[in-house]
């Protein structure tokens, strides 16, 4: 996956505009030549069930990377996103211009879902329509906060991930919430079915907190 020295600023405009925070950007699951500052995640066997489904994510794809805090689930999942956003700026250097893909944790997606309600209904539902129809999605983070979402907050999400599941959309999440029940009784059946359909099974990571060593 190559890519020129155009094609790199254009790649890290793109995550810039798409939110990944500036020390995330380099991040890549591939080795890359002597000009290219990408670089590539640590790679060894307690990450091993990130590696094969990050490894395998493609246009249709679902992942969701889940486990405890500090074993490499945003890493991967923003590495996977980084890599997605340079093949599609390699195809088109106009990618993004448009419809920016989005990189978001669930705490600032509703933080700046209430920002963009200040200016009534219409901002609130334009800032949802652009999760739901951005090219590729990163939702880190899913119950992070650990407080009850409100009502609107469910069916925001429930919106994001129906639009996204009936039109195909890449879709990675990662959550500190181990298992599908737990899932669902923050988000609900509806919504945990669609992730269940889409990215066919859960992967948990289980190793030591790498931030602490």
């Amino acid at each position: 996956m190559a890519l020129d020295i155009h094609q790199i600023d254009r790649h890290f405009e793109v995550l810039k505009d798409a939110g990944v925070p500036k020390a995330y950007r380099l991040w890549s699951l591939k080795d890359h030549t002597e000009y290219d500052p990408r670089i590539p995640v640590v790679r060894d066997a307690e990450n091993q069930p990130a590696q094969d489904v990050c490894d395998a994510f493609n246009e249709d794809s679902w992942v969701v990377l889940a486990g405890n805090v500090g074993t490499g689930k945003t890493t991967f999942a923003t590495a996977a996103f980084n890599d997605m956003v340079a093949k599609r700026v390699r195809q088109s250097t106009n990618f993004g211009s448009k419809r920016p893909p989005k990189w978001m944790t669930e705490a600032r997606f509703l933080r700046m879902a209430a920002v963009a309600g200040a200016a009534g209904y219409h901002g609130r539902a334009a800032y949802v329509g652009s999760m739901i129809t951005c090219p590729v999605l990163v939702l880190d983070d899913l119950g992070g906060q650990r407080t009850e979402l409100t009502k609107w907050g469910v069916g925001a999400i429930r919106d994001i991930f129906d639009e996204r599941y009936s039109n195909e959309r890449p879709t990675i999440m990662t959550t500190n919430l181990a298992s599908w029940e737990e899932l669902a009784r923050r988000y609900g059946d509806h919504i945990v079915s669609r992730m269940i359909e889409r990215a066919k099974y859960m992967t948990v990571l289980n190793g030591r907190d790498r931030r602490i060593g």
